[in-house]
């Protein structure tokens, strides 16, 4: 009679078959099969979804019956012990429903986008994975007079009788954006120049280079930002409104007010 273990072990990855080995931890300098599994899946409860995380940030929810199809072909070999003979031995056994029993395994009440200084809970699983610049060793590379280029560049934003006054309440108002991303401001920044001074330029070289392209939503098109259908704003950090007239601005302004505080 075979006894099995109470947790389960992992000696093989997937549909890879493997010869049996005394230490089921060990899979040849690779993750065993369940940790490597949840790098980029979990369970959802609110609504009961499993989900695939890509390596963009992409979520792809499932029910359970396509799950259990996409990953029919996801074996390992699970330790037991034959009281008979008194040794370890080694099921080939599927994967997913052992990982759908196991109570330890990767799973969130639901999914929410919570910056900080905001609180995210262990049981939620945060859309927030940090800003671009975070990702990346600007120590390596950061040379002092490239900062001069952007001082002066938000000078001429700023305006022909920029005062020092105005350049540092424009580099605070972007330094908020990343010292405190959960928080709203409750001010907007508008911007107003001639052509070819570069107002989307700059905007846009910080965003996407410093904050991160998926926090970034620029348009001209106000229904992007006060339509019906604005779910992208809830995943949103810096929003630029371009072009925008006297007649899209005083129509809605009730409405670019409460998207603002």
């Amino acid at each position: 009679v075979l006894t099995p273990i109470v947790s389960y072990k992992f000696i093989v990855l997937f549909n890879v078959p493997v010869a049996p080995v005394k230490e089921p931890l060990l899979t040849t300098g690779r993750l065993p099969v369940k940790e490597e599994f949840e790098l980029t899946n979990f369970a959802l409860r609110n609504p009961v979804v499993f989900v695939e995380q890509r390596p963009d940030g992409e979520l792809i929810m499932r029910k359970i019956q396509d799950f259990r199809i996409i990953y029919t072909c996801l074996w390992f070999y699970q330790e037991t012990f034959n009281q008979k003979t008194n040794e370890m031995e080694y099921k080939k056994t599927k994967f997913i429903p052992v990982w759908l029993e196991d109570e330890f395994k990767r799973e969130y009440s639901k999914v929410d986008f919570i910056p900080p200084p905001k609180y995210c809970p262990e049981d939620v699983f945060n859309l927030f994975t940090g800003f671009a610049f975070e990702r990346e060793n600007w120590e390596e590379y950061y040379e002092p007079e490239n900062f001069d280029i952007i001082i002066n560049h938000v000078k001429k934003l700023v305006g022909p009788d920029c005062t020092e006054e105005g350049t540092e309440y424009f580099l605070n108002y972007l330094a908020h954006t990343l010292q405190y991303p959960g928080v709203k401001p409750r001010v907007s920044l508008v911007i107003q120049s001639e052509e070819g001074v570069g107002k989307n330029m700059f905007v846009d070289n910080f965003v996407r280079i410093v904050c991160g392209c998926e926090y970034y939503l620029s348009s001209e098109n106000s229904d992007d930002f006060i339509g019906q259908f604005v779910d992208r704003l809830e995943k949103t950090i810096c929003g630029v409104w371009n072009e925008t007239d006297a007649n899209d601005t005083f129509r809605n302004m009730k409405a670019i007010k409460t998207l603002i505080t």
